[in-house]
């Protein structure tokens, strides 16, 4: 159960939808990428310890498949 005194709060620009990467991405990418902007242990600017255990729990990915997703959003200069 989650303690909602603990629950963050983040916002997500409703041009993001919109953004010209954004629509060419498959809905796995999509949510990939909300994921990351977006998860607990995120900070406002953006740098974090990402923890592949926790990732495959809360998407629902295999290890072998977050891994090649980070490697294509490297690739897209969207993370390093």
């Amino acid at each position: 159960m989650i303690n909602e005194s603990k629950i963050k709060t983040k916002s997500l620009q409703v041009g993001f939808w919109q953004d010209n990467f954004v629509i060419e991405l498959p809905l796995e990418e999509k949510s990939f990428y909300i994921y990351l902007l977006s998860n607990l242990r995120t900070n406002q600017c953006g740098i974090y310890n990402f923890s592949l255990t926790l990732s495959e729990v809360e998407l629902g990915l295999s290890n072998e498949r977050i891994r090649e997703l980070i490697c294509k959003f490297t690739d897209y200069g969207k993370i390093i």
